[in-house]
């Protein structure tokens, strides 16, 4: 019988073998050897089919059958079964975006990715906490306490300024900070605040059909169209 102590630190050995360009964007303090939840993906948007057919074709050495659990845009989740395992939850994120709106440059946090324990690559811990910080403001209109006090621990005016400031002016930056420490905003203000910006500096980077486009795009993925990607699954 397989354990993930064993099955996780052979599936990075090999997969850093491979030229794709992934980094675990959190939760990697137990990885290789133990998954303390899912295991979160940020993946070059030109090595996705690639890093797609290494987890097929590794996890069904193992007899695992693996089925989609959720597709947005840029964020497919797996979820893979293996007899005699817990389910191993994969999801893989080729851009950090709300509603098709994006918030941080992935592809910078991946070309500075580090090698953690000498087995997996992660993203710096400025995007890290960055990107959790953003993930709850946007999607949840808040940060979660369990979320929050992880944050704080980890968290720098200075450290997280550089992944936000393609995105966020300095105004919105020091709003962050203010809510977290000092409560002077509430987090449902600043959430609506964050989403303004956003769109502004969505449309100031891309234009404004490209953004219009991607707020389109995520609307059909999520509502009407759960097999956009149907064309890539097909031929795996």
């Amino acid at each position: 019988m397989i354990e993930i102590s064993k099955l996780l630190p052979v599936f990075f050995k090999i997969l850093n073998t491979k030229d794709i360009n992934y980094a675990i964007l959190r939760g990697y303090e137990k990885l290789p050897d133990e998954i303390s939840n899912d295991i979160d993906f940020g993946v070059h948007p030109n090595d996705f089919i690639k890093f797609t057919l290494f987890i097929n074709n590794y996890f069904h050495k193992y007899e695992g059958v693996i089925n989609i659990d959720l597709v947005r845009l840029d964020v497919v989740k797996y979820v893979i079964n293996i007899k005699n395992l817990e389910p191993i939850k994969i999801d893989v994120w080729t851009s950090m975006n709300f509603c098709g709106l994006y918030y941080v440059d992935l592809m910078q946090a991946l070309n500075n990715r580090v090698l953690y324990n000498d087995s997996i690559y992660i993203i710096p811990q400025n995007y890290e906490i960055s990107i959790s910080l953003l993930k709850e403001l946007l999607h949840n209109s808040g940060v979660r306490e369990d979320k929050k006090a992880n944050i704080i621990s980890k968290f720098s005016y200075f450290s997280i300024k550089q992944p936000l400031m393609k995105f966020f002016n300095e105004y919105c930056i020091n709003q962050i900070s203010n809510a977290l420490f000092h409560k002077r905003i509430t987090f449902v203000a600043l959430s609506f605040y964050l989403k303004l910006n956003l769109l502004k500096t969505n449309i100031s980077h891309f234009g404004l059909y490209k953004t219009l486009k991607n707020i389109c795009l995520f609307i059909t993925i999520k509502y009407f169209n759960q097999n956009y990607y149907k064309t890539i699954f097909s031929n795996i």
